[in-house]
């Protein structure tokens, strides 16, 4: 039987996964349709990208399940979607004049089916991970320099690392981006960085 707190957690999290405009339920269903079609999505690599795609969701649902937080980005206002393009088109072409000698996608762009599939890819990965390492220290965080932080930010570049095989100077690039999406999280909102993610990921996929 739940209890009353195991009820209080279960209704945190559903309402943190089905939003007024219901971005969650749009971006789960994404993440599961990539899943089951994974062969066709990613080719050879549709085993390394379903490991990916369900550690993302069993990650994100255990950050919304452990805090009880009803992350902004599942309830998106206008403004904060502006927020989202904002950053993704800036981050974009101050990262589009870097040499693609020092990006750090390897097995993270796989061998995609078509553009629209390498879109879609590039924006399941920033959203899964801002949800995962970003966005609890939104709440809970002091600063982008405290200890959680800095930790949550070192997670994330061992995470490319140890699953998508990232070298150790794009794990130092990640880090250092981690900390400044944590900033425009905690400034702007989770969107924010969700849109510094995605133009990132764009540039460092190859997409653009």
């Amino acid at each position: 039987m739940l209890t009353q707190s195991d009820m209080g957690i279960v209704k945190n999290m559903i309402g943190g996964l089905f939003g007024k405009m219901g971005l969650g339920v749009i971006i789960v269903l994404i993440t599961l349709y990539m899943y089951v079609q994974a062969s066709f999505v990613f080719g050879e690599f549709a085993e390394i990208a379903k490991g990916i795609m369900l550690t993302y969701i069993v990650l994100g649902i255990t950050v919304l399940t452990i805090t009880g937080a009803r992350l902004r980005i599942f309830s998106a206002s206008p403004a904060e979607f502006i927020w989202f393009t904002a950053g993704m088109i800036i981050t974009f072409i101050l990262v589009s004049i870097l040499p693609k000698s020092i990006g750090t996608a390897t097995l993270a762009s796989f061998e995609l089916q078509g553009i629209g599939f390498g879109f879609l890819w590039a924006f399941v990965k920033s959203f899964w991970e801002e949800v995962i390492f970003r966005g609890a220290l939104v709440n809970i965080s002091t600063g982008i320099f405290a200890p959680l932080a800095i930790g949550s930010n070192l997670l994330f570049g061992a995470f490319h690392f140890g699953i998508m095989g990232v070298t150790f100077w794009g794990v130092i690039i990640l880090v250092v981006l981690g900390i400044a999406w944590t900033f425009m999280a905690r400034r702007w909102g989770l969107m924010s960085a969700v849109g510094s993610h995605f133009g990132y990921n764009m540039w460092a996929l190859g997409l653009i």
